[in-house]
């Protein structure tokens, strides 16, 4: 954590000095406004010469980091220029500005101030508001109030800059440059990532524009803008840009310069929040004293890195050690920045850590509750970081059993968490949005630990936070859906890109060794991440022009009394969410309490859920699969059982993590031989709100789209011969090619004698990806009845758990796919699949993003017809991000998805009754779960099925 708190404080702001003296004219008078007898023609010539010699030798020095030599002749130079010129000149002010930027870089930010404040009255007494040299006065003020923590002030200063230099100087230039890095430094501080991010990237494509993207400013600018990706959870980006500014210092600058110490401790905090103690250390080891020697023993800087150093201490337990840096990280900052400067929390924060892990947490808690009120003071009472400093206070009050008091602080802390997640949503990638509610989710689980004891459940906050993501994220969808045509082009454009991620996402190259295989594996990592990065472009655009109305046509999400009305007296809600050492059931029923289940540690739980995936998976292993499913069983329905009652019929289950991947309806029943599905009318939700159907502002679609008998051969009208098949195929990939399903033929002929009028069927080569699109708009019924899979091999290279080394075999691979989506690996095969042509621009892989994008508002039901398209990366608080998640992200009211392989004769005969079931039964028609629970009755009742896999 100590990471994320450093990250910008320490970025490396690039140098603006202004605009440097100008040779006086012999004739120019002196400023008759000054006290002191004028100095003679000569005496002021003879002092600007002076000057300049002295100005001319300040730019090398700045640049080699020399700050002690030049000072001193900055501060002649200043004296100088007061001479030939007079005390109340122009001149003075661009000698002042100059002179203030290097104390600025010393950390003696109060005297910098006064002289920026200085240098701007006076260029503007003398220029006006709109001047060049007021512009830079503005940026070089902002600049070092920013530093001071006077934030809306320098933001105030830097966005006039902005304004006053573009116009100018034009929107590219490097002036423009610079002082967008520096409000991007402030906005990060201030906690508006999202503005931040925007501020960076704009001034590192000026930066490679104009300088090259190894130039050092380029550098600082991605050592900036890496700070803020790592605070929005970007990760592994921000790593890739931390390494590669470091490469840019060392290569640009002298070894031992302090720019290079400081880079080497940003990449070092990152590794420390991976875990990775001994790199950091390396790094960390030889910064310090590079800092000490170049800035002096008492820098802000030297403050900074003793922090990292106490971080390592810290890391690996040598708590002494760990005291020590930090007590000498406070003082430096006490006498530098003063005893109320948010960077000093860091220091006591770390500090009180340190004290709560050798068991002297009460020792810890006025350190943190005078962070948290310099932060309150200087950063305002609603910051995140205000946030993670109540966190700690309530970590330490929750040791000394002072419950209440804990119990009161992380319910503040989840409040300003809520707030700033929300606002920062906006403008992050789907990706991006799951790493930046990690933050608020380990408030969450802090206070899901302490509510039991202050007599609460804690059920509130889990139904106000769990799906957070998802609903953001589906909101987003439907506002595109009713946009104008104002955006329409750019949705458009999106859409096209995303497809192409999708299309180059399944083509990982080979990792095993082959002639040019690692050239090739190096042109598709380049080529991947041009592409992902033109993706996300597109997406955060659109993200922040269709947040400014989300507000207004966000669809309604249910409230605790909705839920509960839904459930009626026989249903109940089990929602269940994985803490850090334990998992928890919340248990709803329409009346009563909400109980709170312990289920007990994770270890135990995530063996057994694994245990009883695999051996679901083989249809051989009929006592082996029981004796995993008894054993999960008696772990989750255990301890529920006697909160649940004997009079619950229906049952909506809402997993996590794990959880989410498991078919918990094929658990074993109450009786010898049956399942949970016999037991229980089983609904799995991915968020307890979807208990309640969505209430659809749009007309109830009409007729029905039935895709089925296609041809993964060709999509074109020419025949393809016949493809690959088996009598009885099961709906999955096998091998390198999708095998022909002859039974989905007969299957969606079947549904179409059921659905009657307005039912359209698209077959054989027919089947692209293009009908789709075009024709399930408007549709009350979407059935698929194709191949399903889910790359659940490269989906393990997205885990941080998994990531390895090595390049060679399946874990190459897996690492290659560490930049994926996990709505691109997982996906149905239209037309076309096998040669990946499927007619256009498509390849006949029809992705879970993809589908996020079709238009189903309307649409009461899609059923997937294939294998595994339950299945997908379960993201804790999420569910599941796949095929489900992409039809619900496109507005279908209810999506029918299996979590196993299926085999292809026993689906026809189940899809057939379903729809048998729902279109004649009155009461199945109210219900689509309950007809298809009774089918699947009816079906495994035939003993040839009766395997539920």
């Amino acid at each position: 954590m100590v990471g994320r708190l450093l990250m910008r404080s320490l970025a490396v702001a690039v140098l603006c000095t202004g605009i440097l003296l100008s040779p006086v004219r012999a004739d120019e008078a002196p400023d008759p406004a000054a006290k002191q007898p004028a100095p003679t023609a000569e005496e002021r010539k003879a002092a600007n010469e002076k000057a300049l010699k002295l100005s001319r030798k300040l730019g090398p020095l700045m640049q080699a980091g020399k700050y002690s030599e030049a000072i001193p002749m900055a501060r002649e130079a200043l004296a100088l220029v007061k001479v030939a010129y007079g005390a109340d000149h122009v001149e003075v002010a661009r000698a002042a500005s100059n002179l203030g930027v290097m104390l600025e870089m010393t950390g003696a930010y109060a005297e910098a101030r006064t002289l920026q404040e200085l240098a701007l009255r006076m260029a503007r007494r003398v220029h006006g508001d709109d001047h060049l040299q007021v512009g830079m006065a503005h940026g070089n003020l902002g600049a070092v109030l920013g530093k001071l923590a006077e934030y809306e002030r320098a933001v105030d200063h830097l966005e006039r800059a902005l304004a006053v230099l573009q116009r100018a100087l034009g929107p590219e230039h490097q002036h423009v440059m610079t002082t967008l890095s520096n409000l991007g430094l402030v906005l990060g501080d201030m906690g508006y990532f999202v503005r931040a991010r925007a501020a960076y990237e704009r001034a590192l494509a000026i930066g490679e524009k104009a300088l090259g993207r190894e130039h050092i400013h380029c550098g600082s600018m991605m050592q900036n803008l890496a700070g803020v990706l790592a605070d929005m959870g970007a990760w592994d980006e921000a790593r890739a840009l931390r390494a590669q500014d470091l490469k840019i210092y060392q290569k640009s600058l002298r070894p031992d310069h302090p720019w290079v110490a400081v880079a080497m401790l940003n990449l070092a905090l990152l590794l420390l929040d991976v875990g990775a103690i001994d790199e950091a250390a390396e790094l960390i080891e030889p910064a310090l004293p590079m800092a000490k020697k170049a800035l002096g023993a008492s820098h802000p800087t030297v403050s900074h890195m003793l922090l990292g150093l106490a971080a390592v201490h810290r890391a690996r337990g040598a708590w002494e050690a760990a005291r020590s840096a930090l007590a000498r990280s406070i003082a430096i900052t006490e006498d530098t920045l003063g005893d109320d400067h948010p960077s000093l929390t860091h220091g006591l924060i770390e500090l009180a850590r340190v004290l709560r892990a050798q068991g002297k947490s009460g020792e810890g808690v006025p350190l943190v509750q005078r962070a948290v009120r310099i932060r309150e003071e200087r950063l305002g009472r609603d910051h995140p970081l205000v946030a993670d400093a109540l966190r700690i206070e309530a970590d330490l009050r929750f040791d000394a059993k002072d419950h209440a008091a804990a119990g009161a602080l992380l319910q503040r802390c989840l409040a300003l968490s809520d707030h700033h997640v929300r606002r920062e949503l906006v403008g992050l990638s789907p990706a991006q949005r799951l790493s930046a509610v990690r933050r608020l989710r380990h408030h969450l689980n802090a206070w899901l630990m302490v509510a039991p004891h202050v007599g609460r459940t804690g059920y509130e906050e889990v139904l106000r936070f769990k799906g957070l993501v998802s609903r953001a994220t589906a909101a987003e969808r439907a506002v595109m859906r009713a946009s104008g045509a104002s955006v329409r082009g750019r949705i458009q454009a999106l859409r096209l890109v995303e497809r192409r991620v999708a299309n180059m996402a399944a083509q990982v190259p080979s990792a095993f060794p082959r002639k040019g295989a690692e050239e090739r594996r190096k042109q598709w990592v380049a080529s991947y991440a041009a592409l992902v990065k033109e993706r996300e472009a597109l997406a955060l655009g659109l993200s922040r022009d269709l947040g400014l109305v989300r507000g207004k046509r966000a669809p309604e999400v249910a409230d605790l009394k909705r839920i509960r009305k839904r459930l009626g007296p026989r249903g109940a809600l089990i929602d269940i969410v994985r803490l850090d050492g334990e998992y928890v059931a919340w248990i709803v029923r329409s009346r009563g309490d909400v109980r709170r289940v312990g289920l007990g540690d994770p270890a135990s739980f995530e063996a057994a859920a694994h245990r009883f995936a695999s051996e679901a998976a083989d249809a051989e292993s009929k006592e082996a699969h029981r004796a995993a499913g008894t054993s999960l069983h008696a772990l989750l329905f255990g301890p529920l059982a006697k909160h649940l009652g004997d009079d619950v019929r229906r049952l909506y289950v809402c997993p996590d993590a794990v959880l989410a991947t498991v078919p918990l309806a094929a658990l074993p029943g109450k009786k010898p031989g049956s399942i949970l599905a016999e037991d229980y009318r089983l609904v799995l939700v991915t968020m307890a709100q979807h208990v309640v159907p969505t209430r659809q502002k749009q007309a109830q679609g009409k007729g029905a789209l039935l895709i089925g008998g296609v041809d993964y051969e060709q999509a074109t009208e020419k025949t393809s011969g016949k493809a690959p098949a088996t009598a009885r195929g099961r709906r999955s990939p096998r091998g390198s090619k999708f095998m022909a399903l002859d039974e989905t033929t007969v299957e969606v002929e079947a549904i179409r004698g059921r659905l009657g009028e307005g039912t359209h069927v698209l077959k054989a080569w027919g089947a692209t990806e293009h009908e789709v699109r075009s024709r399930a708009a408007g549709k009350r019924v979407l059935h698929l009845a194709t191949h399903g899979f889910v790359r659940s091999d490269l989906m393990r290279g997205l885990s941080p758990n998994s990531r390895s080394g090595a390049w060679h075999g399946v874990q190459a691979e897996r690492n290659l796919a560490r930049g994926h989506d996990p709505m691109v690996l997982a996906g149905l095969a239209l037309a076309g699949a096998n040669k990946r042509a499927g007619g256009g621009a498509d390849d006949g892989i029809f992705t879970a993003l993809e589908a996020s994008h079709l238009d189903l508002r309307g649409t009461e039901l899609v059923v997937l017809s294939a294998c595994e398209t339950a299945l997908g990366r379960a993201a804790s608080g999420e569910g599941v991000r796949g095929l489900v998640h992409g039809f619900r992200m496109a507005g279908a009211a209810r999506v029918v998805g299996s979590q196993w392989r299926v085999d292809d004769d026993a689906t026809r005969a189940l899809m057939t009754r379903f729809y048998k079931l729902w279109t004649t039964s009155s009461a199945s028609r109210a219900d689509p779960a309950e007809a298809l629970r009774q089918a699947q009755l009816h079906v495994r009742a035939q003993a040839k099925w009766r395997h539920p896999y």
